[in-house]
């Protein structure tokens, strides 16, 4: 994901198993027990940034979106062997623990001045589902250049490394610039969860096409899925190169040290194969203080671009817990100008 203007942004549409934090991620309560909440997931788009997109998968940017106002879904429809996930209507995520990219319905206008809006409603699930933990909207924001800087207000995807882990919207508000090819991202945010702020900033280097590395820092209680950690630190790397790319991501987040949380991730994809997409992942997290458990995964799968909009996935997760095995569509629409 090539982070465009502060690293957080990449596109909404991946084309294969989507690298991001599950939007089923488990929402830790106050209490710091694991429950059952969106954490998500998603992919990429260049200047002006949108906070909806979550990295891409792709070296390549997509180009901008054009002027006007349109309709748009995104929407996942698949079957797997995880107990309570044998069909779903949100995206899986490729470490095999369940769903993490919410399936939804938007509206986004653009001006021909770079200024940016949207709104998007989850449909599946993690958004709909009889034990979901999250409130509607899934994103609401406005986003405004003003000069060297990219200014976001609503709801939108916190900037955290990758967000391969921590992929998660929240209220608050956002500043993002880009110089050569250094980018950082400050955010503030209100935990729904805990009721308490949070900040997040992340700042990147990138390396020539598709090469990157970023440091991520974030503060307050409840700063990933309503847990106790209240300080994060992550370091993150995209590397690409002959069609190959890597995506990895460390992160550390805690309380106390005996609250300490690990979560790591390295993801190599093969992108030279005309429709096909193939990928290897090694997912892992460990959490002392109880509330998101101990996790292994190491992952394979393979994405065929039916059509531009159409996309089926699939992939097998020999994890810590049971084997995975999965599949889905994946289909993206959007109008034309309703203008």
């Amino acid at each position: 994901m090539r982070l465009p203007l502060a690293v957080l942004c990449c596109g909404v549409f991946c084309c294969m198993a989507p690298s991001r934090a599950r939007a089923d991620a488990p929402v830790a309560s106050d209490a710091g027990d694991a429950g059952e909440g969106p954490k998500e997931d998603r992919p990429s788009e260049p200047q002006p940034a949108e906070p909806g997109d979550k990295p891409a998968d792709k070296a390549d940017a997509e180009a901008p979106p054009a002027p006007g106002l349109r309709a748009g879904l995104d929407f996942y429809g698949g079957v797997s062997n995880l107990e309570g996930q044998r069909r779903f209507r949100d995206g899986f995520w490729a470490a095999g623990a369940g769903l993490a990219y919410p399936s939804n319905i938007y509206l986004r206008w653009v001006s021909r001045s770079g200024a940016q809006a949207k709104l998007s409603l989850g449909i599946g699930k993690i958004y709909t589902g009889p034990q979901s933990t999250v409130n509607q909207p899934l994103e609401a924001w406005y986003q405004k250049p003003m000069g060297r800087l990219t200014a976001t207000a609503g709801k939108y995807y916190v900037p955290f490394a990758l967000q391969e882990w921590e992929y998660e919207t929240k209220p608050g508000l956002m500043l993002q610039t880009e110089r050569g090819p250094y980018g950082v991202a400050l955010s503030v945010n209100y935990d729904e969860n805990t009721h308490n702020g949070n900040a997040y900033a992340r700042a990147s280097r990138s390396f020539g096409e598709g090469n990157s590395v970023g440091v991520s820092l974030g503060a307050g209680r409840g700063l990933s899925y309503g847990s106790i950690h209240n300080r994060g630190l992550a370091f993150d790397a995209t590397i690409a190169r002959r069609g190959w790319q890597l995506l990895s991501e460390y992160m550390i987040l805690k309380r106390r040290s005996s609250d300490r949380f690990r979560f790591g991730f390295a993801r190599l994809s093969y992108e030279n194969l005309g429709r096909l997409k193939p990928f290897i992942a090694h997912y892992s997290w460990d959490d002392a203080s109880g509330a998101f458990g101990t996790f292994r995964s190491n992952s394979a799968g393979l994405g065929y671009e039916l059509s531009p909009n159409l996309i089926i996935e699939g992939g097998y997760s020999a994890t810590s817990d049971k084997n995975i095995a999965w599949g889905q569509l994946h289909w993206t629409w959007e109008s034309d100008d309703l203008r």
